[in-house]
């Protein structure tokens, strides 16, 4: 079975399965999982994707081999397709992403067709369109300090930078927090943005889950009855194509900056590896509310706790996507 992160059920027990796996991490072994080899293909991967993969693996005792595509072509979906299914043969999990960045969405597709197709057990670590993985590991850390994230207010905005990531993880990051049944707000200027087909089916799983998903105009009460902040700098979708306009584009948001006012008491995230006077103020930065620092070790649980989800006896689980 394969499985978009819509079950709340299976959201919640990554989630849960991590604080089990920390416990036990001095003692993991490849037996824990019957896990004796992991292979890795990445397509325009973030700069953590590949050691994370690497540093799950060592704390499973187990072989990892990280794959790439060829680089003297660039190869068409049928030859990705294939590469994938040559990489998936000879491990017991296949590791892969696929960031299009000449069509937005064409990643995605293609991530979801290798689910459909590869019959060996699959592990998305992301697209252009959803990151689901590095959106768990910034949920993890505020889901163990409010518990569920059901009736929460959880904010997601963009903020001033110059690095304009694909919006991957915002998109996810609104659709999980709508799974796990959190009021989610949008907050984003016109020319940043989130996709539309992405909000509705958010806001659709926020129906079914009893959340809500709605796109707010910026206010400081907006932040002040968060629980949660997360705050990225992504780029503009309807620029996707032509990337060199974003600079131009965001410097008439640059004053769009979390302070510590604006944040009140809610719990703070924001984009790995932090800068510091972007996004957010040095006393944002700072402070106890801000729990980016986790990030990195909740990457890696969480990776754990899905490979668990998918190895664990009884399991339905082939592909998480």
């Amino acid at each position: 079975m394969i499985h978009s992160y819509s079950d709340s059920k299976i959201v919640e027990n990554i989630l849960q399965l991590t604080g089990l796996i920390q416990e036990a991490l001095n003692s993991l072994t490849r037996a824990t999982m019957n896990i004796s080899l992991v292979h890795s293909l990445l397509y325009n991967a973030g700069s953590y994707e590949s050691a994370i993969a690497q540093s799950a693996c060592g704390y499973l005792s187990c072989g990892y081999s990280g794959y790439t595509f060829p680089t003297q072509f660039i190869p068409n979906r049928q030859e990705v397709l294939m590469e994938l299914k040559s990489a998936a043969k000879l491990c017991d999990i296949l590791f892969y992403s696929y960031s299009d960045k000449s069509k937005l969405g064409n990643g995605r597709s293609l991530c979801l067709e290798a689910a459909e197709t590869i019959q060996s057990p699959l592990l998305s670590l992301g697209d252009e369109i959803f990151a689901f993985q590095s959106a768990l590991g910034y949920i993890l850390p505020i889901y163990r300090r409010l518990g569920k994230l059901k009736e929460k207010k959880v904010v997601v905005s963009w903020g001033y930078d110059t690095r304009f990531s694909l919006p991957a993880t915002a998109h996810a990051l609104v659709y999980l927090s709508a799974v796990l049944g959190a009021d989610v707000s949008i907050i984003a200027p016109k020319d940043f943005p989130l996709l539309r087909r992405v909000l509705k089916k958010s806001k659709k799983i926020a129906g079914e889950s009893d959340g809500s998903v709605e796109t707010v105009e910026r206010t400081e009460k907006e932040y002040h009855d968060a629980d949660a902040v997360f705050a990225f700098n992504w780029c503009s979708v309807n620029e996707f194509i032509r990337p060199e306009r974003n600079k131009d584009l965001a410097f008439q948001y640059r004053d769009w900056q979390i302070s510590k006012d604006c944040l009140d008491n809610a719990l703070f995230m924001t984009e790995q590896p932090q800068r510091l006077d972007m996004i957010a103020e040095r006393a944002v930065m700072d402070s106890s509310a801000n729990l980016t620092s986790h990030w990195l070790e909740s990457r890696i649980l969480v990776l754990l706790a899905s490979m668990d989800a998918i190895f664990r006896h009884n399991s339905t689980i082939r592909a998480l996507v």
